[in-house]
């Protein structure tokens, strides 16, 4: 069976973060949420090596920098606890804006290991 890395993340995040995870925003949009989507990567067989954009959206830019923070402390630190997953890299957070719901945004960036 095909492994997933989105929606493993999508599983895994709420428990380390505390809030829901989509692969789109969802509609109606909760106040705090993040969002998971592939954005690149390698893959050969028996390894996937997916590059990620997790965006992190809240009510204001210091809530959304704080829910970045903790997503990228948490796929640093214990990412390899997912199965199938050997680690994961993220980038530091970068204010992202939306432009279309002007709601504030951080994104970073993750390279994974998976199988």
């Amino acid at each position: 069976m095909a492994f997933s890395i989105i929606q493993a993340l999508i599983e895994w995040l709420p428990g380390e973060i505390g809030v829901p995870a989509h692969d789109a925003p969802p509609d109606p949009r909760p106040r705090r949420f993040a969002t998971v989507e592939r954005v690149g990567g390698e893959s050969a067989v028996g390894i996937d090596r997916p590059v990620l954009a997790v965006q992190l959206w809240a009510p204001s830019n210091a809530e959304a920098e704080e829910l970045a923070l903790e997503c990228r402390e948490a796929l640093n630190l214990r990412a390899a606890s997912i199965p199938r997953v050997h680690g994961a890299h993220a980038s530091s957070p970068v204010s992202f804006p939306d432009p279309d719901s002007r709601s504030a945004r951080y994104q970073i960036t993750v390279r994974a290991t998976t199988q």
